[in-house]
């Protein structure tokens, strides 16, 4: 898991997408690069903080509160789909974490 709770996603108004750089592992070297991912029920210029966390029968939901006080639910097959659909909304990259934790073991 790489969002944790109180991660903020705003979207943009328009097509155009912030240039940020997200948290990241010394000497990493290998990203997972995520582009054109759906926003699902999230609406332009919103800004969603993910409040709540919680895995279900199916998957995994993830709670998002608006800055316009709606709360979308949103359920994902495990976190690691949910990261890169986070990672997609804000432009970021994640880290390959297996390729991080396997090179530790050796």
């Amino acid at each position: 898991m790489h969002y944790i709770l109180n991660t903020d996603i705003q979207i943009p108004t328009d097509n155009s997408r912030p240039s940020t750089v997200g948290p990241t592992i010394p000497s990493q070297q290998n990203k997972r690069v995520v582009r054109n991912v759906s926003r699902r029920n999230l609406k332009p210029g919103i800004l969603y903080t993910l409040t709540y966390i919680k895995k279900n029968d199916t998957g995994v939901d993830y709670t998002f509160k608006g800055s316009d006080g709606d709360v979308i639910v949103e359920t994902f097959k495990n976190c690691e789909q949910a990261d890169l659909f986070i990672a997609g909304l804000k432009n970021e990259s994640i880290p390959n974490y297996e390729d991080f934790y396997s090179k530790l073991r050796s």
